[in-house]
């Protein structure tokens, strides 16, 4: 029995691309605002609270 032939290695089929990425700078850093959004919310609920006092008072809502 004759024996087999030699055969060249297979072609890869998943393509070897060698490319390098630039440096990126550093993220920049985000601000703490959520302290002045949360005082910003809680003058807003007062002055809120404030206006349907007065409403109430001068018996421009409707709810009793």
């Amino acid at each position: 029995m004759p024996e087999p032939p030699t055969l060249p290695e297979l072609p890869s089929f998943i393509p070897k691309i060698d490319f390098s990425l630039p440096l990126l700078p550093p993220a920049p850093k985000i601000p703490n605002i959520i302290p002045e959004i949360s005082s910003i919310i809680e003058i807003a609920d007062f002055v809120v609270k404030i206006f349907c006092i007065l409403k109430k008072g001068f018996g421009l809502v409707g709810e009793e």
